[in-house]
């Protein structure tokens, strides 16, 4: 199939119509750059004119597509499909359909090669934008329109697919934290003057963190000439990930400690923003600092199951009320008062098909983002040949 190059100025316009009155005009909605979502083509939520009364004049009609110019990384652009007015710092598009498939053009915008384009060409150190005059120049092999037809449609049922993929994870993802708050919810103190003991079922039993966690040190000699691997536990409940490797003679802080896998590690900076975490198997050996608490268990505990009991909203709320501080970024855990907290603590069989359970939600919600990975593999693999 033959390909003719065409740039980007070609293939479409972009309309600089304006409402002084967009009310009068006709116009009710708006849309501003907090209303379109990074890598999804439809614009899903906008602003009522009249309630908000934003001053913006910039006009979009139906079918159009909506750019962000401003921090083009952030990789926003979507179709319209209803009139309305728009931020200044959105461009908008229209294809030229005479030359381009209208369906396939949305693609083409949400192409890598455009957005790399953005960003290499956008200006500004805080809030970098790009401009139509710039992006214009963007070169694409494109089929006649026949091509194009066939193209659009293997692209529209790429798209249909990965919605059908991120309506199972969204499911799962509900899954996941209903399962947990109907396993777990109940197995922190959800008051200050709540009594564990008065609901505790039986088999199970009421404990202290300090009961079922054992502080761990693992002093380290750095040595100048060796390389140590560094981790971070991310916020959110992220995880423990690997950072850099560090040459011994460049660590700052010489007081360090050993992790090994299976352990949990607290950041005592970042415990009220989630950051905790059981260390993977392949990251034992790296090191922390005096920042990190680092735990083991005793034999009643599944460590599994602890990393998914921090998870609820008791439990978080004990990360809280054991840090001090006036400003949230800057609240400092303390240890002791966090392993005084109670909580009832079920059987270790219990515990391991609960965390067994999760986990293989958890499994199952990764295999289908690498499906989408796979489908975006497929749809950037079209728009290059």
């Amino acid at each position: 199939m033959s390909r003719k190059i065409m740039k980007l100025n070609e293939i479409c316009t972009e309309p600089k119509l304006t409402s002084s009155n967009p009310l009068k005009d006709g116009y009710d909605r708006y849309v501003g750059l907090e209303h379109i979502d990074s890598n999804s083509l439809t614009i899903s939520r906008w602003g009522d004119i009249a309630q908000d009364k934003p001053s913006f004049i910039r006009v979009f009609k139906k079918g159009h597509i909506l750019l962000g110019k401003r921090r083009p990384y952030l990789r926003k652009a979507a179709i319209a499909h209803f009139d309305g007015i728009c931020s200044g710092d959105i461009i908008v598009l229209e294809a030229n359909q005479a030359v381009v498939n209208p369906e396939l053009f949305p693609f083409l915008i949400h192409s890598n090669k455009l957005w790399s384009h953005a960003i290499k060409t956008s200006s500004g150190s805080l809030s970098p934008r790009t401009k139509f005059k710039d992006l214009g120049q963007v070169e694409f092999s494109l089929p006649d329109l026949d091509g194009q037809k066939i193209l659009a449609d293997d692209l529209l049922n790429i798209q249909r697919n990965r919605v059908l993929i991120e309506q199972q994870i969204e499911a799962t993802s509900q899954l996941i934290s209903s399962t947990l708050q109907e396993t777990c919810g109940m197995l922190g103190k959800r008051t200050p003057t709540d009594r564990l003991d008065g609901r505790c079922p039986e088999d199970y039993m009421v404990v202290k963190l300090k009961d079922i966690l054992v502080k761990v040190n693992r002093p380290v000699e750095l040595f100048d000439h060796l390389e140590y691997g560094t981790v971070v536990a991310r916020r959110a409940f992220g995880g423990v990930e690997a950072r850099e490797s560090i040459l011994g003679e460049n660590i700052k802080v010489k007081s360090q400690f050993e992790i090994k896998g299976g352990d949990f590690l607290i950041s005592k900076r970042q415990i009220v923003h989630g950051g905790c975490g059981v260390v993977p198997q392949y990251l034992s050996g790296s090191i922390v600092s005096n920042e990190y608490d680092v735990f083991n268990t005793v034999d009643c505990l599944d460590m599994s199951f602890f990393s998914w009991l921090v998870r609820t909203p008791s439990l978080r709320n004990y990360f809280y009320i054991s840090s001090v501080g006036v400003h949230i970024e800057k609240m400092l855990f303390k240890t002791e008062l966090w392993l005084n907290m109670p909580i009832i603590l079920p059987p270790l069989d219990v515990q391991k098909t609960i965390a067994m359970t999760l986990n293989e939600l958890v499994f199952f919600s990764q295999i289908q983002f690498g499906k989408i990975d796979h489908l975006e593999e497929i749809k950037t693999h079209l728009l290059s040949e």
